[in-house]
């Protein structure tokens, strides 16, 4: 203020907020009544602060031009036309508002929006805000401008794989750019891999996620597979979806198969679960042929018996509990005889997991030896299947049923593992055995020792699941769910602890258990017998009995099997019931129990086998299938192999699919020496294909190199002596 007691400021654009206690000047008439008067005057419009400035100039006044607060908002955001900076201004210009603090947007949108996340650098967390904000929020064409203008300086600190989250400027591109996120759409955004959604998912997109799965069951699309395939999708979208597949199964129950329900069962709760399990029984198993070769034997038991035993323990009626026990009770007879002529027999050896163990040992590369605890083989396939969903780099070599050590309690079964050898000479005292490798601290990821692995090292790695889910859970309603979660969790493990070895060496990776476990529940019946330890559905020690020439003896008063020690390489003579019940246990909890074991049931003594390779490299190959023939009538196709690998190849099949459904599958069976050309005449495809339905198909070789398979893409160069065209070769698929 100067000597005569007056301020003049000048607003020439007549945007900004005038200090307090200012009189504020818009006309002539009240310019010239205040024009010297002793007060803070703030004068506004063009044409008034060019007149005031002339009039205070010629009397030696001094005046102050306010800064625009539009032309601040332009400097910052250079695309807002003057009337959109104005219309922000009459939005943010309040009392108490210090515009010339402004420098950038965030500066505006934190005005504009308090709650926003403006000050923040760009994460995946962060991303994940903008995109659900900016799909929800209705912005003006103004605001829009200030966006974009954060939106470009995000995008700049980005990193790769998030710059698309922040291309999006407007609802609709935030909502492509969710929908492609959350793997909704077909299409990506970016080629880039997308990290996984970081955030909870709003009320609205679970509601659209839903809708959108809905129309995928009605449409039957294969989307959905592949959806719940993906590793790039968050796990609770994929529950929405496998939800929505139950309601749909529920009311459709003969679109259900078991590959559907395997797919679901990870993401369904535990009575969805049950509800779709139920519709689907397993085929009966059939006759148990005792006469069969071990490995058909182990494998009837895995592939037929098992899930229907499963099944008809939690829904059967008592006729077909009935016929599940007898074939039990056969394949337990079965085994009093193969088990103790396995133990000496070399050719037969291989069915016992112990020395299957001692036998699989490499020289070239390291063996990973992951001992689980109680992974029965039902819970393996799905082991198996997060195994190969997480890791990119470990392929499956074998997958079989074998025998654990008897009994099949963990204090015996496990040291045999670890040691190659049947009981009795693992838990020898006198001759102690040395473990086959280096046993690892239990549980945690041992990637510290891991990666300084050399080959022919052998690292044994014990974990105590899942059977100390079982076991602690037993009576939770959400025991499948538990186990699951568990199972996806092992393979997280396994992943990361083959990745810990180094790249540069090769790596097995091993997996079995000591035990299976019973389906059904058990209660404790059985008296120890005297001079005998018991635990769960075994005893062992020194009882007063006559075993007879074969080794054992089945007392009918008690209803249990005693087994002789030496006859079948045991620690100690052993008891096990012939029943599903356990042995009464002095201070034991309870009076009943689930997923007992112990016993020589085979769901207890079957535990499975498998072995990953890691870095096993897609063969190089290619393959033409050529051929003619007759629209309708059997036709003969050629195959032409190029094997450009280094390595020998076994083409198994050829795959023929039609809309991504399996249309034909063809067996091969031909071996492919490294760096050499084969031509295969056959195999024969029956109902030759008019031509125009050739172009539907898409054709896969199963290619298998060093024990893995490959499915490859096929050359199709066919033609068709059309005779007569079919509507729908998709018919055939009914």
């Amino acid at each position: 203020m100067n000597e005569a007691g007056l301020e003049v400021l000048l607003d020439p654009v007549g945007d900004a907020q005038a200090p307090e206690g200012c009189t504020v000047i818009e006309t002539e008439v009240e310019f010239l009544r205040h024009a010297l008067r002793p007060h803070r005057l703030f004068i506004r419009g063009k044409e008034l602060c060019r007149w005031a400035e002339q009039f205070y100039r010629g009397r030696g006044i001094p005046v102050r031009r306010i800064a625009s607060p539009s032309r601040v908002l332009r400097e910052i955001c250079p695309r807002l036309s003057e009337q959109q900076a104005k219309e922000l201004v009459g939005r943010l210009c309040q009392p108490g508002i210090d515009y010339i603090q402004w420098q950038k947007p965030a500066d505006i949108l934190a005005l504009l929006y308090p709650n926003g996340r403006w000050y923040e650098p760009p994460s995946e967390e962060h991303s994940a805000w903008w995109l659900l904000w900016l799909e929800e929020v209705q912005i003006s064409e103004a605001e829009q401008v200030v966006l974009r203008e954060q939106a470009s300086l995000w995008e700049q600190d980005a990193p790769e794989a998030l710059k698309p989250m922040y291309e999006a400027c407007e609802p609709h591109q935030a909502q492509e750019v969710l929908e492609a996120w959350l793997g909704l759409t077909s299409e990506r955004s970016t080629g880039i891999q997308l990290p996984l959604f970081p955030c909870g998912l709003p009320n609205r997109w679970r509601e659209r996620i839903s809708e959108t799965a809905k129309r995928w069951y009605v449409q039957g699309q294969p989307k959905l597979s592949e959806y719940l395939k993906r590793q790039d999708v968050i796990r609770p979208a994929k529950e929405i979806v496998a939800d929505e597949g139950a309601k749909y199964y529920l009311n459709h129950p003969s679109a259900l198969n078991k590959e559907v329900l395997f797919l679901l069962k990870p993401y369904l709760s535990h009575k969805r679960w049950k509800e779709l399990e139920k519709l689907l029984p397993p085929q009966p198993p059939g006759e148990f042929d005792s006469s069969q070769p071990a490995e058909k034997v182990l494998k009837w038991v895995a592939d037929k018996y098992l899930p229907y035993r499963k099944w008809v323990s939690e829904y059967g009626n008592d006729e077909q509990y009935k016929q599940t026990e007898q074939l039990a009770h056969q394949f337990i007879d079965w085994l009093l005889h193969f088990y103790p002529r396995a133990l000496q027999d070399l050719s037969l050896r291989t069915s016992l997991v112990f020395w299957k163990v001692r036998s699989s040992l490499a020289d070239d590369k390291v063996t990973l030896l992951v001992v689980l605890d109680g992974l029965g083989w039902l819970d393996a396939l799905s082991l198996d299947e997060h195994i190969q969903q997480k890791s990119r780099r470990l392929k499956n070599f074998t997958f079989e049923p074998v025998l654990s050590a008897l009994p099949t309690i963990t204090r015996f079964a496990k040291p045999a593992i670890f040691k190659g050898a049947c009981p009795s000479l693992a838990l020898d005292t006198e001759k102690k055995l040395s473990d086959l490798g280096e046993v690892l601290p239990e549980g945690n990821i041992p990637i510290w020792r891991l990666s300084q692995a050399q080959p022919g090292q052998c690292f044994i790695w014990r974990i105590n699941e899942p059977d100390k889910t079982y076991h602690e859970r037993y009576d939770s309603k959400t025991i499948a769910q538990d186990v699951e979660s568990e199972l996806c969790n092992l393979a997280e493990k396994i992943e990361k602890a083959s990745d810990s070895v180094p790249s540069d060496v090769p790596v097995q990776v091993i997996v079995t258990s000591d035990h299976g476990r019973l389906f059904c529940s058990s209660e404790k019946r059985h008296c120890p017998p005297s001079g005998m330890q018991v635990r769960e559905r075994a005893a062992w020690g020194n009882p007063s009995v006559h075993f007879g020439e074969h080794g054992y003896f089945h007392d009918d008063q008690t209803g249990l099997l005693y087994l002789h020690a030496e006859r079948f390489g045991l620690a100690a003579h052993v008891a096990v019931p012939m029943d599903v019940h356990m042995f009464v246990t002095e201070g034991g909890k309870g009076n009943h129990g689930c997923f007992a074991h112990g016993g020589l049931y085979p769901e207890e003594v079957l535990v499975p086998w498998l072995v990953y390779v890691r870095d096993v490299q897609k063969p190089k190959v290619e393959i033409e299938v050529s051929g003619s023939g007759q629209a309708g009538k059997d036709g003969a196709l050629r195959l032409l192999i190029h094997n450009l690998d280094e390595r020998n190849v076994f083409i198994k099949a050829l795959r023929l699919y039609m809309e991504d459904q399996l249309w034909k599958s063809l067996p091969v069976e031909k071996k492919v020496d490294a760096l050499s050309e084969a031509r295969i005449e056959g195999p024969l495809l029956p109902s030759w294909p008019a031509k125009t339905q050739w172009g539907q198909v898409r054709a896969e070789a199963v290619v298998q190199v060093q024990g893995v398979q490959f499915e490859l893409l096929v050359q199709l160069s066919v033609e068709t002596r059309e005779m007569y065209q079919k509507e729908n070769l998709l018919e055939e698929l009914e």
